[in-house]
């Protein structure tokens, strides 16, 4: 196995040149001794190396092969498949659009050579669950996975540019309900993979439907790419168009249909017991199901990242029954874990989230509702004051870096149209009417907060992988030129000049982006979102501040994307999911994005957060060897009321599912700050741990063990204990304990309990049992959002603690905390951990939103590993009632 610690050095974006020199060199088939010698590669090639890969060349070059001869793990991508259909391999013509593609996006300097590799090796893998000849057989579907803003169009590219060296020949792609949405992505992907002079594939994208014959280039060497709204008319035309090739020439068409944003306007939203379909999803199958024996192969690939409609509403359709591939997450991209923080017990590292998220108050999100009532008044609060402030500096920051991109700020409050356009009048007219020194000020003020708030250690300790060095930022005094010069340049919507071009201008661009506003214009106004084009030679990053709705929702890229301001009604995971516009890569201007939200939704995008993180987590457990088929995913359901999956059109075959514990590992980390409770607490386990006689030392890690405790005496103290209520899985315990209880597995009947031990406790230790003691479990509290009445500590459990009854002849995989409750799960033994956490300990890793629990009690917390193999959650969940078959996946609530 290649050195943990050199993988992730290497990994870095400061190798990637030097990756990329000794990566050609093996494609020229050079001798792996020859590439190897730091001195022989100097003197054959003409690559002039620096000495300061001397010390490292051959790691570097050992790595380098490994990763791309797969000898080291770099294909992170799970695919859920019973049997793929081929073994299609990597074209390796460099003439070949694939290579084409590879070249380019190595050129873009976006991706690492390991992120460009593992997207080579999962398109491969994709590539081949689809058919090349579906005739006389049901069509592949499938479904791809990704992250909001990950990079899905990347992976579509990718299996467009690999699927037309291997005879597909017509991809249609069908690109959500936005018109801005279906040119952004027809325009990049033409932009990306048309040919090339020197390519050996022709395209033809987005055919003329009154010029263009079907059938003239279905029977050329041609691959027709055609990007296409999920619009009824759009797609009726469409399949006119092609069908009208004939018989013969459709049996030469081999169809790759790509659904973006496949849970939106694809699904059946008709009643499914009845035999009624929603419009696009009659159109979608018909297109897909219907004409089998007329065309020569047909393929349906769905790709979205919130697939909760898809696996919830029906099993036919859009299912995808073939295969599921979730695709892996770059180090560099920044989502709903790393914004709003998690705690994986399989991670050795508990997640705050960035500091990046700032609060709108109750008595400014109250002023916030009034708008769209009868009073069209719109009192500013003070927190947009700031992020628009913010956002002044954030396009200050960028040319005083000389950066041409644009920056933007989103302001997203309401659906409603009409509001749109008061927002933004109100805002062009505070901008207007305040103060040169009053809004300097007020920038002043903001920087100091925000640079001093978020820095760049903060940065790293939650982007700890990040291959990427970032800059700091400037001094305020260095970005005064460049305020003035927003703040003198224009302000208000773009204005169309006669020829039809826009002007843009160095000052700040409002945009009011929904279907109406046009309406209400002049002519030569442009209220619309309309970034610059190459062709405009704009050398200056320009400015948008952009108020919208439901266009802005979903799938279009807002580019630059520094300061949001998010405060509009959701009550849905896959809707609320797909708002988060902040989610991405923020290369070059990772110090800069902020999203001021109000608290009900950062709680909602807190709970979203764990339902995505446990959803994966399901999915991985099917990986070897599974049917999609045969496997309905389970979908945590929340605790909140007002937030639901998706809508009860998009889940009409949602079922919930039995109890099933197996496998799980709760802990107790929130708990009442009440000294009676935390009393009483700690009387009951002096009173059980006596009950249960000598304990003796664990096996390892310096813990106390008691083996073969009888179940029913850890249920009588589990109903005991005073468990807080914010933590879901502990009040229910009674239905935890009437589940052991039931199940038919003599191994949960007897179990071990360790006292966690704390050698390097500086207080007053735990003395219990008969003459034994440890020193207590020093925990910080988390600070941020502070719920008054509780003390959160994120995480409990030490890993290494779940060792402790594993004896030494056992062996062990220490490599890391993943790796060790593996090893765990080998023994199949109840456990229960019981920590005494110190309510005067001084934690030695607190941070910015981490503080010392400063009681004058203590806490007793617990940890309890249930064997099993199932993973079928703790919380209460549902799933897809499938044909035939019974799967149940189960828990309790969140």
């Amino acid at each position: 196995m290649f050195d943990q610690k050199k993988y992730i050095e290497f990994c870095k974006e400061k190798y990637n040149e030097i990756k990329l020199i000794i990566s050609n060199s093996f494609s020229m088939q050079m001798k792996m001794e020859i590439i190897s010698d730091f001195d022989m590669f100097q003197q054959v090639t003409s690559f002039e190396i620096s000495e300061e890969y001397r010390s490292i060349w051959k790691d570097l070059v050992e790595f380098v092969k490994g990763i791309e001869d797969g000898t080291i793990d770099n294909d992170l991508g799970i695919m859920i498949e019973q049997k793929h259909k081929n073994s299609y391999s990597v074209p390796q013509d460099i003439r070949s659009p694939w290579q084409i593609l590879k070249k380019g996006l190595i050129s873009k300097k976006i991706y690492s050579h390991e992120e460009i590799d593992s997207l080579e090796k999962g398109t491969v893998k994709i590539l081949n669950n689809l058919s090349i000849n579906t005739q006389g057989e049901e069509p592949v579907k499938g479904m791809i996975m990704g992250y909001v803003q990950s990079g899905k169009t990347t992976s579509i590219e990718s299996l467009i540019s690999m699927a037309a060296s291997w005879g597909w020949n017509v991809f249609i792609m069908l690109s959500g309900t936005i018109e801005n949405l279906r040119i952004q992505n027809l325009n990049r992907l033409q932009a990306d993979i048309e040919c090339r002079k020197n390519g050996n594939i022709h395209w033809k994208f987005n055919p003329d439907f009154k010029l263009d014959k079907a059938y003239e280039l279905i029977n050329s060497d041609k691959r027709i790419v055609m990007v296409s709204l999920k619009n009824s008319t759009r797609l009726k035309q469409l399949k006119k168009w092609l069908f009208a090739a004939g018989g013969l020439s459709m049996q030469k068409a081999k169809i790759l249909v790509i659904d973006d944003e496949a849970d939106q306007a694809s699904l059946n939203t008709c009643n499914i017991t009845k035999e009624e379909r929603s419009k696009i999803n009659e159109l979608i199958t018909d297109l897909v199901d219907n004409h089998l024996e007329e065309v020569g192969a047909m393929n349906y690939v769905g790709y979205t990242a919130t697939p909760y409609g898809n696996f919830l509403n029906e099993f036919g359709s859009i299912y995808p029954k073939d295969f599921i591939y979730m695709l892996p997450k770059s180090n560099k991209y920044i989502g709903p874990q790393e914004i709003f923080g998690y705690a994986d017990l399989a991670d050795e590292n508990n997640v705050d989230g960035l500091d990046i998220k700032r609060i709108i108050n109750e008595n400014e999100y109250k002023d916030i509702l009034e708008l769209g009532k009868e009073t069209n008044s719109f009192k500013i609060p003070f927190s947009l004051k700031k992020a628009i402030c913010w956002f002044i500096i954030t396009l200050a920051i960028s040319r005083y870096k000389d950066n041409k991109s644009p920056v933007s700020m989103l302001i997203h409050m309401h659906r409603k149209t009409d509001i749109h356009k008061i927002v933004s009048e109100t805002l062009s007219n505070w901008l207007k009417s305040i103060s040169r020194d009053k809004i300097m000020n007020l920038c002043s003020i903001v920087y100091n907060e925000e640079t001093s708030r978020f820095t760049i250690n903060d940065f790293y300790s939650v982007m700890q992988k990040y291959d990427r060095e970032i800059e700091n930022y400037p001094s305020f005094d260095e970005l005064i030129p460049y305020i003035n010069e927003i703040l003198d340049s224009k302000l208000g919507y773009m204005k169309v000049l006669d020829d039809g071009k826009i002007e843009y201008t160095k000052g700040i661009h409002m945009v009011i982006d929904n279907c109406n506003i046009s309406k209400s214009l002049d002519d030569n106004q442009n209220p619309r979102l309309a970034y610059p084009k190459k062709e405009d030679n704009i050398d200056y990053a320009t400015g948008f501040i952009i108020v919208g709705g439901d266009t802005l929702s979903r799938g279009l890229t807002i580019e630059g994307l520094t300061t949001t301001y998010f405060c509009r009604k959701v009550g849905q995971v896959d809707t609320l999911m797909q708002m988060g516009r902040w989610f991405g890569y923020r290369i070059g201007y990772e110090l800069l994005p902020r999203l001021w939200i109000d608290e009900d939704n950062l709680n909602k995008f807190i709970i979203m957060t764990d339902i995505e993180l446990d959803l994966r987590n399901d999915l991985e457990k099917y990986e070897l060897g599974s049917d999609p088929k045969e496997c309905g995913p389970a979908i945590k359901q929340s605790f909140n009321s007002k937030l639901k999956i998706t809508s009860k059109s998009k889940s009409q075959s949602m079922v919930e599912v039995e109890m099933d514990y197996g496998g799980e590992n709760p802990q107790t980390y929130i708990f009442d700050e009440n000294k009676n409770i935390q009393n009483d607490n700690i009387d009951i386990t002096n009173k059980f741990i006596d009950k249960l006689g000598d304990f003796k030392p664990a096996y390892r890690n310096n813990n106390y063990l008691k083996e073969n405790v009888d179940f029913e005496i850890i249920k009588q103290y589990l109903l005991k204990f005073n468990f807080c209520s914010e933590t879901s899985f502990f009040n229910n315990i009674s239905a935890f304990c009437d589940w052991i209880e039931q199940v038919d597995a003599d191994y949960l009947k007897k179990w071990n309990v360790i006292i966690a031990n704390n050698t390097q406790s500086k207080t007053d230790n735990w003395k219990f049992g008969n003459n034994c003691m440890v020193g207590k479990t020093v925990r910080s509290k988390y600070t941020e959002n502070e719920k008054p009445g509780l003390i959160n500590i994120k995480v409990l459990r030490g890993i290494d603690d779940v060792l402790s009854d594993v004896p030494k002849d056992k062996n062990v995989d220490l490599s890391s905390a993943k790796s060790k409750l593996e090893s765990r799960k080998k023994i199949k033994v109840p456990q229960l951990i019981i920590y005494k956490i110190d309510g005067k300990g001084i934690s030695n890793k607190k941070g910015k939103y981490r503080a010392d629990l400063n009681l004058d009690y203590d806490i007793i917390g617990l940890y309890l590993f249930i064997p099993g193999d199932h993973y079928k959650g703790n919380v209460k969940k549902v799933s897809i009632k499938i044909p035939k078959l019974s799967i149940e996946v189960g828990g309790e609530d969140l």
